[in-house]
């Protein structure tokens, strides 16, 4: 049931953005790097994320959508709900070329997996709606005398209370996500009516609907809805671009004695004390890794040459100078250092470059990040202020 304070905020309290992004972390090692069918793609999906938010995934095919570009929709179906089935459909599409499969990035799935987030999101408000209000129909939206067909149509869906509601929160992550702050986001919002399609292209579909009139009733009502979602992630702290979602530093087991981490990949390994290389063996073995003949070297060396970054954040036989020690290339270690950046703030870190990890660009490779100093130091060779 809704709560007296989200009533009073004048909003339903949405499913964190990053829950559904995290959720769908395990779905990268399948579909990564690999040449994977749509169908597949849709069965990975759903097995991923389907339980946790009592979804199915479809797929459908279209002309509009080039080569390698995919986009999603999905609908709340009330009915299936009260019979006790999967409530939310995904459907995911593709490219009409695209049949035979596509192959996706790290890029490439950050982006899959901010669509999941989206299109989840927005359902589980209506769902969340739907049960506040017992499951009685909303209201319709009432169309005014309109000649254009195709307007009436538009004006009678995004009129609607829920989809005010759902489609507000899409805006207010899209003017995060454009103007880079909550500030920024209020800013624009002033003249909303000036907002371009490439900042919200839900805002823009409002716009177009209902005439880019400021006054109108549903506009006002939006943009009311677009501050109050803006206010509530700001206070979730999901104001994270997309591709730093995916970054969160639970993704490290830090009760653990040390990881793998594979900076081009993101997978985490848990290792345990003194087992890094045993880990590696493992993994090796698991994904149909041989060290080649000639490799001077164990698991642990060819894994530093192989994009991983070896990891040490708990005290055990084997001491180091500070309380996180990393060993692996500077560029390794920047494209993953978002993973740990949190934890490390608090930390002095042992940076190991001199294995295998080239040369050192640095005079100490200690960095006490507690002191402001220090930690100038070291975050200007991960590019991050």
């Amino acid at each position: 049931m809704i709560t007296y304070k989200q009533l009073t905020e004048g909003i339903t309290k949405p499913v964190p953005m990053g829950a559904v992004v995290k959720a769908m972390e395990p779905a990268r090692s399948k579909l990564v790097g690999k040449h994977t069918k749509p169908q597949n793609i849709a069965k990975v999906v759903e097995k991923t994320i389907g339980k946790k938010f009592n979804l199915v995934v479809t797929l459908k095919f279209v002309t509009k959508l080039q080569s390698g570009d995919m986009s999603a929709g999905a609908y709340y179906d009330q009915e299936a709900e009260l019979e006790g089935d999967p409530s939310i459909e995904i459907i995911l599409l593709f490219s009409s070329e695209d049949k035979k499969g596509i192959e996706f990035t790290n890029e490439g799935f950050d982006d899959l997996a901010a669509d999941m987030a989206r299109v989840v999101v927005h359902e589980m408000l209506h769902k969340t709606q739907a049960k506040t209000r017992g499951y009685v129909e909303p209201r319709p939206f009432t169309v005014t005398k309109m000649s254009d067909p195709k307007i009436a149509k538009a004006q009678e869906y995004f009129g609607k209370s829920d989809e005010i509601e759902g489609y507000g929160h899409n805006i207010a992550v899209d003017l995060l996500k454009s103007y880079g702050s909550r500030k920024g986001a209020l800013t624009a919002l002033r003249n909303f009516v000036s907002i371009p399609k490439d900042k919200s292209p839900d805002m823009f579909a409002y716009l177009v609907a209902f005439g880019m009139d400021k006054n109108h009733p549903v506009l006002k009502k939006l943009v009311k809805k677009v501050i109050l979602f803006l206010k509530r992630l700001e206070e979730d702290r999901l104001m994270l671009t997309f591709k730093e979602y995916i970054l969160l530093e639970d993704r490290v087991n830090w009760s653990k004695y040390g990881s793998w981490i594979n900076a081009k990949t993101r997978e985490v390994l848990d290792v345990g004390e003194e087992e890094h290389n045993k880990k590696m063996i493992q993994w090796m073995d698991n994904n149909g890794k041989t060290l080649k003949k000639g490799f001077v070297g164990n698991a642990t060396d060819w894994a530093i040459d192989n994009d991983w970054v070896r990891l040490v954040h708990k005290s055990g036989l084997w001491s180091f100078q500070g309380d996180m020690y990393l060993q692996g290339s500077i560029e390794n270690i920047k494209k993953m250092w978002r993973m740990i950046a949190k934890k490390a703030m608090k930390s002095t870190l042992d940076i190991d470059l001199s294995r295998r990890g080239g040369a050192r660009p640095f005079a100490s490779k200690s960095f006490n990040m507690t002191l402001p100093k220090e930690r100038n130091k070291w975050l200007k060779y991960m590019e991050v202020k």
